[in-house]
């Protein structure tokens, strides 16, 4: 993962060592799957939580889930409007690129 080579730098560069150095890191369009809607709504908030502690936040208006619809009829499921606090949605633009389950 970039921030995770990005963060080998700064640390082993020594470049925080300079106290008038600050490091600003965003972590935006990323990817998290899960193997169902139970595990999302376990590892979301340890997802969040784990954010937290480097001071990120997830903001749940920006994010989008996206469950296959035809997964959920063939197992009877009503599609929720939500899991863990981040909304269920049919259409989702990732890097731009528009991602849905009506193509």
């Amino acid at each position: 993962m970039y921030i995770d080579a990005m963060w080998e730098y700064i640390h082993f560069t020594g470049y925080l060592k300079d106290p008038g150095k600050r490091v600003k890191i965003f972590m935006d369009d990323h990817v998290v799957m899960f193997d169902s809607i139970d595990d999302a709504e376990t590892r979301i908030p340890t997802l969040k939580n784990m954010m937290g502690v480097w001071g990120l936040k997830v903001n749940d208006r920006k994010s989008g889930i996206m469950i296959d619809p035809k997964y959920m009829a063939a197992k009877g499921l009503v599609m929720p409007q939500t899991v863990a606090g981040v909304p269920v949605v049919r259409d989702y633009k990732y890097l731009g690129t528009p991602i849905s389950y009506d193509w």
